[in-house]
């Protein structure tokens, strides 16, 4: 007799999320950056991304889990606990720092609640999903190999759009879509402070 597989169901957060990375000389005026940022912090983007969000990382380096998002619906003795069930593969940062003359915008929002349906290729007692970190979580961005299969099912319960730009030489500011005008000005200060914008 064929031995069934046996599937899970995990529960938790979702992340959906865009990036972009374009040259502070593209953006050289306030006009420039006004037809750049104005469309981008509009509607979500249409290449955004969606990721299962694990837990909470103590430090973007990390090897465990400091606190765990997600559910199983339907774990037995065969596979254990949660903690057992899932361990994490720290891959790093998932957004990189931009190069010199540089800038990278991050488009990004939350569904409170997603399923995902996990289909191993055998017989499992855990899994170990490739994860890389963001704003302080781990953020599974590997859904196949060789072990199991994650597959989106269901998300709901959206949050705020949110928006993030990071420069070359450290500085990061974040904002909502709703206040992206206020935001639109500290990055106009920003490129000013650091004459990319020389002419107001």
């Amino acid at each position: 007799m064929e031995c069934l597989i046996k599937m899970f169901i995990l529960s938790g957060p979702e992340l959906n999320y865009d990036q972009e990375t374009i040259k502070e000389k593209n953006i050289n005026s306030v006009q420039k950056l006004s037809e750049y940022f104005i469309p981008f912090s509009g509607e979500p983007p249409d290449t955004r991304t969606s990721h299962l969000v694990l837990g909470r990382l103590n430090s973007d380096n990390a090897s465990t889990l400091d606190e765990k998002y997600v559910s199983i619906e339907n774990l037995d003795d065969d596979v254990g606990d949660l903690t057992n069930f899932i361990s994490i593969k720290n891959t790093g940062s998932l957004i990189n720092e931009p190069k010199k003359d540089e800038i990278t915008f991050v488009y990004f929002y939350y569904y409170d609640h997603a399923t995902y349906n996990l289909k191993p290729y055998k017989k499992i007692k855990n899994i170990c999903p490739e994860i890389k970190y963001f704003q302080g979580e781990a953020i599974v961005t590997k859904t196949d190999d060789n072990i199991f299969q994650l597959i989106a099912d269901d998300a709901s319960g959206g949050g705020e759009y949110r928006l993030q730009i990071l420069f070359d030489d450290g500085c990061r500011l974040e904002g909502t879509v709703a206040n992206k005008h206020d935001l639109m000005q500290k990055i106009s200060d920003h490129l000013t402070k650091k004459n990319i914008i020389t002419n107001k």
